[in-house]
Parts: structure tokens; C-alpha cells; sequence
């Protein structure tokens, strides 16, 4: 769960906070909040520039024809500073889609299924200077992360340093390595340079087998 902070100010470029899923084709599951320019934000036309533009979205590697763009996603929801923004990713046993669902404040907003038979391979947590040059991204925090995998793994946890100011972050696992628990990770104002797509961490989700 992301704790939105402030909007960047003054509002440049174009600027993401999001989870993500990376899966084995090269597909980017990201329920993204945005701060855009109205010129450069084409998702959403509606938010002030104090708001964050929400969404289920996807962004593929290999785009295959007009049904499977590169870029794809669901309705936009604006929300606040304050507010709490969860990202769900699942791949679901019975369409073998991968369903994302993006809730604010615990209401489902925007949701997607796509990515047919394909496997997570990595999670992130990541600021995206996606175009522009972009000012600093006030402090904002993330609140109950939870990575399941297919089979446990003692190895998956972050155990570096996390850089960048960051405090909290701790990784614990109740089964051994099977899921994985972040409660509370702050993030202090950080700056980007130009497009630019920073990772605070980058997780294998899944093993080789």
C-alpha cells in the first residue's frame, strides 16, 4: 500500500510511484499514481495539481498487435495526499490471466487482466521520471507489502541497504519463506534526474523451476 505524499511542485514532466510486477515476457504490471502536467497527462484530464492520477496499467516489452498495445489500462481515479493506494497482482488459476486491482482507501478503482500464461519474475517498488525533467518527489510512504511466491525461498528477502534516505523496510517471512512482509518503508523527498526509472528494490518473485 502506497501513503500518497504531496505532489511534486513545481509540476514538471512526468512523474510515477508504483509497485510492479515484472513478468517473464518483459511485462510491467504497475497500479501507477502519476503527477502530470494537463499537457503531458493524457490518463487523466481531471486532477488538480495537488491530486495523483490512479490506475491498473501495463506496459509491454513486446507489443503483439492493436488488441495488445504497448500501453494498456483501466479507468483513472484522482486521489489525495494522505490517501492509501493498494495494488493487488494475481495470476489467476482459472482464465490464466494476470488480474491487477488498484483500491483507494480499500474501494476497488480500476482493475486489468492480461498477460495470458505468463510467469513474475521480479517485484519492484519504483519512482519513474517517465517524461521530462521532473521536480522532487515529496516524502511518501509504503504500508503492508506482501509478496506470496510459488514455493518458498529464505533467500528472497532485501537485505542491503535500502540508499536514498530511506528508513523501515524490514522483510520478515511467518512460513518460512514462502510470503513476505514489508510493514512500513518511508521515503524521504527524493529528485530524479531526467527520465529516469529508479528501483528501491528489486525482488525475484519466482525461481528458475
Amino acid at each position: 500500500t502506497l501513503v500518497l505524499g504531496k505532489t511534486p511542485s513545481p509540476l514538471t514532466g512526468d512523474m510515477a510511484v508504483y509497485s510492479g510486477v515484472t513478468l517473464d515476457n518483459g511485462d510491467l504490471l504497475q497500479g501507477t499514481s502519476m503527477s502530470a502536467k494537463l499537457e503531458d497527462n493524457f490518463w487523466c484530464r481531471y486532477p488538480s495539481p495537488t491530486q495523483w492520477c490512479n490506475m491498473a496499467y501495463v506496459f509491454r516489452q513486446k507489443p503483439q498487435d492493436h488488441l495488445h498495445p504497448s500501453q494498456q489500462w483501466d479507468k483513472t481515479v484522482a486521489a489525495s495526499p494522505g490517501q492509501s493506494v493498494r495494488a493487488h497482482y494475481k495470476l489467476n488459476e482459472v482464465t490464466r490471466l494476470w488480474d491487477q486491482n488498484v483500491y483507494i482507501d480499500g474501494k476497488l478503482v480500476s482493475t486489468l487482466s492480461t498477460s495470458i500464461d505468463e510467469r513474475g519474475r521480479h517485484f519492484s517498488l519504483v519512482l519513474e521520471c517517465a517524461i521530462g525533467k521532473c521536480a522532487a518527489v515529496p516524502a511518501h510512504g509504503w504500508q503492508d507489502v506482501s509478496v506470496v511466491l510459488n514455493s518458498a525461498d529464505l533467500s528472497f528477502k532485501h537485505s542491503s541497504s535500502w540508499g536514498q534516505g530511506v528508513t523501515g523496510g524490514v522483510m520478515t517471512t511467518p512460513d518460512d519463506g514462502k510470503t513476505w512482509n514489508l510493514t512500513s518503508l518511508s521515503m524521504p523527498e527524493t529528485q530524479l534526474p531526467h527520465h529516469i526509472e529508479q528501483a528501491l528494490t528489486s525482488f525475484q518473485v519466482y525461481g528458475e523451476g
